[in-house]
């Protein structure tokens, strides 16, 4: 299955189901300990659906975070099990809160990969 990884703003996108705040606390935590979205949401590239991952678009509410890692599929593909999506690269919070002017970096090292691992998480820790 062929998707793409984007970042976009956590406005633009349509929840299509409940959430459980036991879940979005426990996800919450996991990624401000992470430091890190290491997950991307799926999302159906016409409609902004999301398909899988309402937890982690509600742990991003909750942050504050303006923008988010997205696989956008098409309706047939992201119908799909997530487990069949390729293994996402991880962006480090700081690059969410606001910056989408880090979008095109962010693919960059989704697509390349990093080629001094941690280098990037380093750099925009501190952000």
């Amino acid at each position: 299955m062929e998707t793409d990884c984007a970042i976009l703003p956590v406005a633009s996108l349509r929840p299509t189901e409940e959430t459980n705040p036991d879940r979005v606390r426990a996800v919450t935590e996991a990624i401000l300990r992470a430091g890190v979205w290491s997950e991307p949401i799926l999302v159906e590239r016409e409609t902004r659906a999301v398909t899988d991952g309402h937890q982690r678009l509600a742990a991003a509410i909750r942050l504050g975070l303006a923008d988010v890692p997205v696989r956008l599929a098409d309706y047939g593909a992201a119908a799909q099990a997530p487990a069949a999506l390729p293994a996402p690269r991880a962006v480090p919070l700081a690059l969410l809160r606001g910056a989408s002017h880090f979008a095109d970096h962010v693919r960059w090292i989704w697509k390349a990969g990093d080629p001094v691992p941690g280098r990037t998480a380093r750099r925009y820790a501190a952000a």
